[in-house]
């Protein structure tokens, strides 16, 4: 049966991602299989002010990713994990934002197993921190 929804555009993606709860072995079993472009990109990024720590939790939440404690030690670091069924099997995404040292500059990482939720991902975080 056909349904009709109102939705404002352009719609994203990130729209229809759902957050994940997973283990450290979870994640990592996901980070470790999915290697190398268009996949996974890895981007530092120097932003033109700076973003507190609960603006980029939020950014990351807003993006559909769970936000996912005890992955990396450095507690200056988000990751992050998300499913997405496409109808032909779940697409399964991880990402992870490090703070750098040098004043509002990111490196973000981001995997997943469909190239355009990695792309939009990118763009989205790319754009929320510079």
């Amino acid at each position: 049966k056909p349904v009709c929804v109102d939705t404002k555009l352009p719609l994203s993606i990130c729209k229809f991602l759902a957050p994940v709860q997973c283990t450290k072995d979870q994640y990592f079993g996901v980070w470790n299989k999915i290697t190398g472009a268009p996949n996974e990109v890895s981007q530092v990024l120097k932003g033109t002010g700076a973003v507190s720590a609960s603006e980029l939790e939020s950014c990351i939440k807003g993006l559909r990713f769970s936000l996912v404690s005890g992955i990396d030690p450095n507690p200056k670091s988000y990751c992050g994990a998300c499913r997405l069924n496409i109808g032909h099997g779940d697409v399964f995404g991880v990402l992870r934002v490090e703070t750098q040292p040098a004043p509002q500059a990111y490196k973000i990482t981001i995997k997943t197993s469909n190239p355009t939720v990695t792309a939009v991902t990118r763009q989205i975080l790319a754009d929320f921190v510079t």
